[in-house]
């Protein structure tokens, strides 16, 4: 919890951003938003290292602990400070209480979205009674699809390059969802990336970091 509220202190004391705190009148929603989104020091980041694996899945750990799930964990909202090597995760729009239900259509990035929420928009544009129960896996799911982006940066031009479209009535053409569901089975389809995606299912938070160690250059040593 240290690093996620130092976080929101470090925004709040350089006046970068002000923090608020939106609760849905059915309290299964809370907001934390963040304006401007960032400094203009700070930057995506274009390489992994074990130290930015660390804070991003203790990120989603800590989040856990006060109970609340961020649901846009794409390369946009993944920011670090130049000055310090701290990732900054920005974008709180989609933030929710863990074990709450979603209902409405998800706003977040679908390309980096865990399995079981892209299923959740699709079957939601057919099913107005689509439901989904938020859980930290989901953003787990993301993070890793975000590290999996930087080790490959090929692919995930690829994944990029894909194309959205809408029909007249905005529904999502059924073919971006396999399209999607298509390349993460084809990335993930190696023994250590279904070593990683078992600790994300299973909560192991300590898994996740510990498998990273000894595929990444110098990760030994740190």
């Amino acid at each position: 919890m240290a690093n996620l509220l130092m976080l929101q202190q470090n925004y709040k004391n350089r006046d970068a951003a002000m923090v608020s705190c939106i609760e849905g009148q059915d309290d299964s929603t809370l907001a934390l938003i963040l304006t401007p989104l960032c400094q203009p020091r700070d930057q995506r980041l274009h390489t992994i290292s074990m130290n930015d694996i660390r804070q991003l899945v203790n990120f989603v750990d800590e989040c856990a602990h006060i109970g609340l799930v961020h649901y846009d964990l794409r390369p946009n909202n993944i920011m670090i400070e130049n000055d310090t090597s701290k990732i900054c995760i920005i974008d709180w729009v989609y933030c929710f209480k863990i074990e709450s239900e979603l209902a409405d259509q998800f706003g977040g990035t679908l390309r980096n979205a865990a399995p079981e929420v892209l299923k959740f928009v699709e079957n939601r544009q057919i099913q107005s009674f689509a439901r989904l129960t938020v859980s930290p896996t989901h953003a787990l799911h993301s993070i890793v699809r975000y590290i999996y982006g930087l080790i490959n940066t090929a692919d995930q031009e690829k994944l990029n390059a894909l194309e959205c479209r809408r029909d007249s009535n905005g529904k999502i053409d059924s073919k971006y969802f396999r399209k999607i569901e298509h390349f993460w089975a084809r990335s993930f389809d190696t023994p250590f990336w279904r070593g990683i995606l078992k600790c994300v299912d299973q909560l192991d938070y300590n898994g996740i970091i510990t498998g990273f160690i000894h595929v990444l250059p110098g990760s030994a040593s740190e």
